[in-house]
Parts: structure tokens; sequence; C-alpha cells
């Protein structure tokens, strides 16, 4: 799982998607705000690059990488000195975490970081967002099902839970953006045929008012790709798309008309009588009546369809929550 914000030391306007203004975000640490970026990047189906620090660093290391690799797996063996050494020769202005796929395991590449184990899942952590998931990694470790599937489907939740909860802090605070992370998350995982992203990632943000009504508190996007490059679509009150480009030189085609159905659904709810905040996750199957489905047409979103019944049907489920002791759960709805 990585955030999207970059910062610098000079301070410079920049509207990022979870914030609607166009303005400039000071971080406590004397840096500012400067823009997004890809800060999961699959190098190659078999190598994935996380990365915290230095952009110019960080992008760098993936061109080159990027012009000297082999296409495929089958091919790697011989060339792990390109890697090795790429990654040896890094400043410590970075941080970065390479997983290799190697002999049918997961390799990881630690440079300037460190990891740890809890419950015997292994974490790395990197950046000045790692000390925010590691309280929520504790808090969520009892209560993730052990073993996972073949899939890594409660991993999966686990990460899209904590991309809900981050933005809802960002929402209801600052919290996030004064400490340099935010902005926008990414989640990615290990398939059968390579590292892949988690797409087509829905967030809405609604606030429970005094009044039983349903408000909004933030802006509600759709995170999804169009080739390489991320794309973070707002809708509603604020409607435009925020394009993350990869640094991997990969043309793709934007097609005339194109559908996206969700495949997360990611709802945050803020309590505004005390201020509590709910995150539900739902992975969206292909049979859900529930999906929600969004039209683009030349990449510009031009409708979309939703369901409210599940948004009540959560309300109803926290109605019977107690926030004090159910911190993590997983069930179905």
């Amino acid at each position: 799982m990585g955030d999207l914000l970059t910062s610098w030391r000079m301070p410079t306007s920049v509207t990022l998607p979870t914030r609607p203004e166009y303005a400039v975000h000071t971080n406590a640490n004397g840096f500012f705000a400067s823009g997004l970026a890809q800060k999961l990047v699959i190098v190659r189906p078999y190598l994935m690059i996380a990365w915290a620090g230095s952009v110019e660093v960080a992008r760098n290391l993936v061109i080159y990488l990027d012009e000297k690799l082999p296409k495929d797996r089958e091919q790697f063996p011989g060339n792990e000195n390109v890697l090795l050494s790429a990654l040896n020769s890094l400043p410590s202005s970075v941080e970065v975490v390479a997983l290799l796929i190697y002999k049918d395991t997961i390799q990881p590449l630690c440079v300037h970081a460190k990891g740890f184990e809890v419950d015997k899942r292994r974490i790395y952590l990197l950046g000045t967002g790692g000390e925010a998931f590691f309280n929520y990694i504790l808090s969520a470790a009892d209560a993730m099902p052990m073993p996972d599937n073949d899939e890594g489907f409660a991993a999966r939740a686990v990460m899209v839970n904590f991309v809900g909860n981050a933005i809802m802090a960002q929402y209801s605070s600052k919290y996030g953006l004064s400490d340099s992370w935010g902005g926008g998350f990414e989640v990615a995982y290990a398939a059968d045929d390579g590292f892949k992203k988690v797409e087509n990632i829905l967030v809405r943000c609604w606030s429970l008012n005094p009044d039983g009504g349903l408000g909004n508190i933030g802006t509600s996007f759709l995170v999804h790709y169009q080739g390489d490059a991320l794309h973070l679509t707002t809708f509603g009150e604020h409607e435009r798309t925020t394009i993350v480009q990869s640094w991997l030189d990969r043309p793709f085609i934007i097609p005339p008309e194109k559908t996206i159905a969700a495949e997360w659904s990611i709802d945050l709810f803020f309590r505004v009588t005390d201020g509590v905040r709910f995150c539900a996750v739902q992975k969206e199957f292909p049979w859900s009546r529930q999906r929600s489905e969004f039209h683009f047409r030349q990449g510009r979103l031009a409708g979309w369809e939703m369901d409210k019944s599940r948004v009540d049907q959560i309300i109803e489920r926290i109605g019977k929550t107690d926030p004090t002791t159910d911190r993590f759960s997983l069930s179905t709805l």
C-alpha cells in the first residue's frame, strides 16, 4: 500500500484529490506538498519498487531498471547484478523495498528500510506515514483472519480498509498532509502471473447528521487506471480527473466510450454528534446487483449509477456498533 503525496522545500499551490481547494499545504517538517507520484511501481510483472523520499532518485532507478531488465521472469536469472548494483548505489535520500518474484518466492530487497514481524506477517514501513500505518496494523492484526486464502483476500481487505481510514482522517482533519503523506493511495498485490494493482476503487464520503440526515464530508472519487497512468476521478460537487502519470513510457489508447464497474467500495462515515469515524469496505463481485458503474467518453466522466440500499444497511449496522470495542470486523451485508 502506498500514498501519492510528494513534498519539497518551496511552497507551491497544488490541488489534491482529497482536498477540494487549490492551496499551499504546509507540512510540520518544514516541507510543502508539491504534487503526486506513484510510489508503487510495477517495473516488470516479477518486480515491484516501493519507495519514499527523493522523487528524482526513485524516478532514475525505475527508468534504469525498465531499460536494463528482461521482460520475462524466465530471462531474469543471470541479470541479478543489474538489479542489485542499482539498489546498492542508492543514496540515503530514498528508501526502497524491491519485491522480486524469484524462483517461486517473493524476495524483499531493502535499501535504507527496515521490516518487522506482526503475528507471522512481515511488515515494511517507508517514509513519514509509517507510524500511522504501524498503529493501524497493530489494531487490525488480531481481527484479520489467519490463514488467509490463496489470493490474499483478507490482506487486501486490510490494506483497502487502511486506505479508507487514512482518507477519512484527511477529510475530518488535515492529519496526514501535515506529516507529508496522503493525497490518495494505491494498493498492490502478488498474483499467479505477477504483481498487480487493485483497480476501480470507489471511495464515498458521508456525514451522519444530528437530524438523521445524510450529508457529505469530503470529495467522493473513483481510483482507476488507463494503462499505467493512475486516474482519480472525483464526482458530485467537484468533478475532475487527476492523472498521476507513470514513469514507465508505455503507450495506451483511451477508448471513445468505457464503463467502469467498481471492484471495491469504501464508504466513509463521520458521525457529527460525537466525531466518531466509520469505514466500510466491500469487495464487489461481477454478479452483485449493488455495483456502482461509471461511464466515460473520451476519458471524461459522463455519468454514473449507484444503489443506495447498501449505504442504508451500513448505517443500520453502525447504529448497532460500539466504536470503543469493535475496532475491525470482517463480515458480509
